[in-house]
């Protein structure tokens, strides 16, 4: 219940004039009457003792008549006397007689002090005196002025505080409640009550001090009421959307453009939760991942979202919130801030989309593409590159492109025209395609055939070169050019040779054919173009090679399962080659069917050994194992994967795949040997074969 000012005021000072009255009659009266008690009591004393020295003569003369006059007179002339007592040493009474009058009637009586003095002269005692008196008159008489002095302290009492009270409700309570009044009237932001009159007390300082407080309070509230309406235009008009949550998620305020890019109407969006305009995928992972996170740390940013536009279409935003917690912590209140990313979504993922072309071209190109900056340092790497100047790309970025890859004797003819190039963006070799000398990591130099082209990035000169290892074709040239003449002896070989491999072909697809039941036309002649490649590549191997009758079987067979990579989209860091077939060459008549087995087993591997982009390792191996008596070689081929192995129940001669039927056939017929397969950590074929004797044609 609310208590008022005036009784703040009145109920101490009444407090205090009942305490202090309380004081008085309660202690300080008590102790006064005791006083005078006290006081009485001893002045009778000192009155008895001069009357003990009166009667020591007239009781050792026994003038007893004398003794009864003054004791009468004395009854007579204090009034408060009751009775007096005197006996002799033995103890008899000798005041009063029995013929004289007793003591005084004591019906009125109240307040009766007896008062006993012992006689004696020289330690002889002569006897007791006892006097009985009564102050009841004394102390009633005291009381009625105690009484008077009261009541005309309390009138004064009463007087001052009547005084105060007039006083404090002039100068304190009504100017008090004056600015009461004015403070719920700013309360309600009216600032034009009355000007209150203000004194020169401490009341009238305050006064001035609320005027002043309430002038600048209606100062602050126009600016504040200019920066609300300021607020709410830019809170409106902001090109993002905005909407403001209570704790259960509900939308208590959103703005305008919010509205306008969904389409929604304001009443048609405020009460309702903010997830109901989000897409189902949305939906689950505000709650499941968002929501739970936010509670916690009271914010989250750019968190992708997608809404749902009022005619259904679907807008890409990024959302961010902040959350006002009360005083408890608990989050009452959060504001999000959306931005719409539905057009920058599409450009990111029309760039995302180039940049994995661009990607995948220069990681597949076979040609080395390397990027130069303007101060002729290395900025971009591809995997080819890696491949033929042996440096990985973390080496070459920042390096000097002429150190990098051009020999010791050429740099300051390069260097000459790279200024010229710098400045103009002109070469000689700019826009060309020309043929130079290029070194690799090792030191050694070997030919290239350079596309250059010059690119304005941000005011400066960039090249990029695409660079080709031309070794193979120079090889193949200059052999080309040696041997004319032995390429015209060996036309009819060749002539012989196409027909054989038309042949093979011809059988090759007449087998196909008995497996192509369920397969997709795609995959039916891709095998048939890998088994073709590996056929030709025998004799792109022959004639790059020197000796034109055999094969070097480690160069051939990397060349084929590199090119199987690269057809079946194999990463080698993720699936690893090893490789071991050094100094072993075979004539065509081994090379060929040795090179159809091969693709056929790494395929297998590679096609189904490691599913679901599994890391693993591929193993070919090949050994001369001994020599038969017809002097032919005995050699042992290993293909071994560590993939998820071949079925228990699968047997080499129960084959129903074209591929390992292929192999067997191979193996058991033509190269008259054996396979055997062997089950463990993924699949190993161990191969035993003879090499097959050329013949001589006329």
């Amino acid at each position: 219940m609310a208590v008022s000012l005036r009784t703040k005021i009145f109920l101490p000072l009444l407090s205090l004039m009942a305490l202090l009255i309380g004081y008085i009659y309660g202690y300080w009266m008590p102790q006064s009457l005791a006083g005078m008690d006290r006081q009485y009591q001893e002045a009778t004393k000192r009155h008895l003792e001069s009357v003990v020295e009166g009667m020591i003569p007239l009781l050792l003369g026994r003038e007893l008549d004398t003794i009864y006059e003054n004791f009468d007179a004395l009854l007579n002339n204090n009034s408060d006397w009751i009775s007096i007592l005197l006996t002799d040493a033995p103890g008899r009474s000798l005041y009063p007689l029995g013929n004289v009058p007793g003591p005084r009637s004591t019906a009125q009586v109240q307040n009766l002090r007896t008062l006993t003095m012992q006689i004696a002269y020289l330690d002889m005692k002569l006897g007791t005196l006892t006097v009985t008196v009564d102050l009841s008159m004394h102390l009633a008489e005291w009381k009625r002025e105690f009484h008077r002095a009261v009541l005309v302290m309390l009138v004064v009492l009463v007087g001052i505080v009547l005084s105060i009270g007039i006083v404090l409700e002039r100068t304190v309570v009504r100017p008090v409640k004056a600015l009461g009044t004015a403070a719920q009237s700013m309360g309600q932001a009216r600032f034009d009550a009355l000007h209150l009159k203000a004194g020169d007390d401490e009341v009238g300082h305050l006064v001035d001090s609320f005027n002043a407080m309430r002038e600048n309070l209606a100062a602050s509230y126009n600016l504040i009421s200019q920066s609300r309406d300021k607020y709410s235009a830019l809170y409106n008009e902001t090109p993002v959307l905005l909407h403001s949550e209570d704790a259960t998620g509900v939308i208590v305020e959103v703005n305008d453009f919010w509205l306008k890019t969904l389409g929604f109407e304001r009443d048609e969006v405020l009460g309702k939760k903010a997830t109901d305009f989000y897409a189902e995928a949305s939906r689950q992972y505000a709650a499941e991942v968002v929501r739970p996170a936010f509670l916690l740390d009271g914010f989250c940013k750019d968190i992708p979202y997608r809404f749902v536009k009022k005619n259904g279409e679907l807008v890409d935003v990024l959302l961010s919130a902040t959350a006002e917690r009360d005083e408890n912590g608990n989050i009452a209140r959060c504001l999000a801030v959306i931005v719409d990313v539905t057009d920058r979504r599409k450009i990111e993922n029309r760039l995302l989309l180039s940049e994995q072309k661009n990607r995948a071209i220069t990681t597949t190109a076979n040609d080395a593409i390397i990027m130069m900056d303007e101060n002729g340092y290395i900025s971009f790497w591809n995997p080819a590159a890696e491949s033929i100047f042996g440096y990985a790309a973390e080496e070459a970025f920042g390096s000097y492109l002429h150190a990098v890859i051009v020999p010791d004797r050429y740099i300051r003819d390069y260097e000459k025209g790279f200024q010229h190039f710098r400045e103009t963006g002109k070469g000689s070799a700019v826009g060309k395609t020309v043929e130079m000398t290029a070194k690799r990591k090792d030191g050694t130099e070997f030919p290239v055939e350079l596309s250059l082209s010059a690119l304005r990035m941000e005011g400066r000169w960039h090249a990029v070169g695409f660079v080709r290892d031309i070794t193979q074709r120079k090889q193949a040239e200059s052999k080309i050019l040696a041997s004319l003449e032995e390429k015209e002896v060996l036309l009819q070989e060749v002539h012989h040779r196409v027909k054989n491999n038309m042949q093979v072909i011809a059988s090759l697809l007449d087998l196909q054919l008995d497996f192509v039941q369920g397969r997709r036309p795609q995959e039916f002649f891709s095998d048939i173009k890998n088994r073709i490649r590996a056929m030709a590549l025998v004799h792109e191997r022959l004639y790059r090679s020197k000796d034109l009758s055999n094969v070097d079987f480690h160069d051939y067979i990397s060349v084929l399962v590199q090119n199987l990579y690269r057809f079946y989209s194999v990463n080698p860091e993720k699936i690893r080659l090893q490789l071991d077939a050094e100094g072993i060459t075979f004539g065509i008549d081994t090379a060929i069917p040795l090179g159809l087995i091969v693709n056929e087993l790494v395929t297998n591997s590679l096609k189904y050994a490691f599913p679901a982009n599994r890391a693993g390792e591929v193993s070919v191996m090949l050994r001369e194992v001994g020599e038969e008596s017809d002097g032919r070689r005995l050699y042992g081929l290993t293909v071994r994967d560590n993939g998820i192995g071949v079925p228990e129940a699968l047997e080499l001669k129960d084959i129903t795949t074209m591929g390992l039927y292929l192999v067997t056939t191979l193996v058991e017929h033509q190269l008259q040997g054996s396979i055997n397969l062997k089950r463990g950590e993924g699949t190993e074929f161990i191969i035993r074969f003879k090499e097959v004797k050329a013949q001589k044609r006329v």
